[in-house]
């Protein structure tokens, strides 16, 4: 049976940390073309739809094959939510005559995905799940973490009290921005890309959390393309 899978990848204009984000170089490609490129390897997709605003990335992912939707001012603002551009493109693909069960969105922002790791998702979804999302394990675990109040002072996420051993601590996870499936249903009544019922997507293969928000995410991403050759082509 056809694949009933949307791919969605959302690539705005404007970025005020790295002007012009989404077109900038990395590897020798458009930073968004290597996500380009993962959801077109993919073989569990129905249709990839890029959402943008940016006239350069509609007619670089056109030339690869891949659906643009233009993107109106207001969801290209920095206001705008994922959320919103997700049910904005669910709904023009409706008023189209494509109606899909599972969205997944894909953000360029995190290039580099593990071969098959947008199948293994989606194939998760057959779990009975709402969503499944890419994540990693953090650096250090959230309950051992602190927060800051408005007077400057310290407080522990947890109980100082019933402190536990970090083995002893149930799993955590960090987000990527590798990955999001989630039922179209469950998106329109939840609004979030993380409603009840979600698993996480282990997406722990080197260069994964890779996320690129500040310029010198730009150099750690060259720096580990340059330490893994297998990489250089865009393969993934």
């Amino acid at each position: 049976m056809p694949a009933d899978a949307l791919a969605l990848i959302t690539a705005r204009a404007g970025s005020k940390r790295v002007p012009g984000k989404n077109s900038k170089l990395l590897g020798g490609k458009p930073l968004a073309a290597w996500t380009f490129d993962a959801a077109l390897a993919a073989q569990s997709l129905g249709r990839v739809l890029l959402s943008t605003d940016d006239a350069a990335l509609a007619e670089l992912a056109q030339a690869a094959g891949i659906a643009v939707l233009d993107r109106p001012a207001d969801l290209a603002s920095d206001h705008a939510t994922s959320v919103d551009v997700a049910l904005h493109a669910l709904d023009h693909e409706r008023g189209e005559g494509r109606d899909w069960g599972t969205l997944c969105l894909l953000q360029p922002t995190s290039p580099f995905r593990a071969e098959g790791r947008i199948d293994a998702g989606l194939a998760m979804m057959s779990r009975g799940v709402d969503a499944v999302v890419g994540a990693v394990t953090p650096d250090h675990h959230p309950l051992h973490c602190l927060t800051q109040g408005a007077g400057g002072h310290l407080t522990p996420v947890a109980d100082p009290a019933k402190a536990q051993r970090s083995q002893d601590l149930p799993p955590a996870w960090a987000l990527t921005g590798s990955f999001y499936a989630i039922r179209s249903d469950a998106l329109r009544a939840h609004r979030t890309f993380l409603p009840p019922a979600t698993l996480p997507l282990a997406c722990d293969a080197p260069g994964e959390g890779i996320d690129i928000d500040w310029p010198e995410d730009f150099e750690r991403a060259e720096q580990f393309l340059r330490s893994s050759p297998s990489l250089s082509d865009g393969a993934r």
